[in-house]
């Protein structure tokens, strides 16, 4: 057997975060390359970077870290679409308040998932 190709695939399930990328050597039979282990390969890796979804219960399970980790990747989501002018919302507020007002939602009895939550706390332009 020999290599037939070098794939760099991201090691975070769920995040595409080019820092953090494991490169994978994979040693094929060329009868299994043909065979459809290239479409294999490449459609495991679009599932490892599908944008995850925080649910009410998965955000109620997070400790406070996750929680503002989690809201920074969302303000840069939005800083993102701000930059290729898809964006009518304004996210300055810091970290720590978005997390207390999504933790505020919930306690009212909010069912959205975070980013829905998240996507209405901006103030319009």
């Amino acid at each position: 057997m020999e290599v037939i190709e070098k794939y760099t695939i991201p090691s975070a399930a769920g995040r595409c975060n080019p820092v953090h990328l494991l490169t994978l050597s994979f040693r094929l039979d060329p009868r299994m390359a043909q065979k459809g282990a290239l479409p294999l390969l490449l459609l495991l890796t679009l599932f490892a970077c599908a944008r995850a979804r925080v649910t009410r219960e998965a955000w109620a399970q997070m400790n406070a870290a996750d929680k503002q980790l989690y809201v920074l990747t969302l303000i840069g989501r939005e800083k993102a679409k701000e930059q290729k002018g898809g964006n009518d919302r304004v996210f300055a507020l810091p970290a720590e308040e978005y997390v207390k007002r999504i933790d505020e939602a919930y306690a009212r009895g909010d069912v959205r998932d975070v980013d829905a939550v998240f996507g209405e706390m901006g103030t319009r332009r």
